[in-house]
Formats: C-alpha cells, structure tokens, sequence
C-alpha cells in the first residue's frame, strides 16, 4: 500500500523535550487558527499561543473603525459648534448695526430717547470720566 501526500510538511520543536517533529501545513493552520493543544510525539503539550495574522488584523480594524467613529463624533460636534459661533457673531453684528444706525439717528443706545446732539448728551449723561 502506498500513500501519497500532497500538503507539505512543517518541522516544529517541542518546548518541552525540543525533539523535532513534523505536521503538515494545513493542521499547522488549524491549529494557529484554533490555540488549541497538540502534542509531541513524547506526550508533551504545545500550543501557539499568539494571534493568527487574521486575528490581527480583525483586531486593527475593529480599532480603526472605533477611532474612525470617535473622530466622526468629534467633527460633527465641531461642525455644530462653529454653526453656533457663527451664528452668535451673526447676532452679534446684527445688534451692532442696528445700534450704530440708531445712533446716527439721534438714538440714545442707554435711554433710547432722541436728541439732536447725541454726542454731547453721552458725554454729560452716561460717560462718567
């Protein structure tokens, strides 16, 4: 009886005894993929403990995308308030406008009565100095 293999195999290292041993790639895959225990042919437990390349990157990408969702948040909170900011300075220079064209109307911007000389009446009744 012949028996003809077409995985290759991979040489690994007991951690325990070090005597040299083979398995094939795909159970090697497998067992990356898995954590899960194999033995030597000495009877002692190996594992591979680390994450599989795929594990990895799983693990980036969930990272990336938290941050890519964090720095969205972030953005539309700046976005809303530079709305307000705009706004407030919208109102801002709307106040000042009406004030300065009342003003040049004869309008007291304190008591809001007309007088011919504006100027004169601020200095002796609202500008102490």
């Amino acid at each position: 009886m012949s028996l003809t293999f077409t995985d290759a195999f991979v040489a690994i290292e007991c951690c325990s005894c070090h005597i040299t041993f083979g398995i094939t790639e795909t159970t090697q895959k497998i067992l990356r993929g898995e954590h899960s225990t194999f033995y030597c042919p000495n009877g002692h437990p190996n594992y591979y403990p680390g994450e599989k390349r795929e594990e990895v990157l799983e693990r980036q990408l969930q990272a990336a995308n938290s941050e890519k969702e964090r720095l969205n948040n972030r953005l539309e909170l700046e976005k809303k308030k530079v709305a307000g900011q705009k706004a407030a300075a919208s109102r801002y220079r709307n106040d000042r406008d009406r004030i300065m064209k009342r003003a040049k109307a004869g309008v007291c911007p304190c008591c809001n009565r007309t007088f011919q000389n504006l100027a004169r009446h601020m200095k002796t009744k609202h500008v102490s100095g």
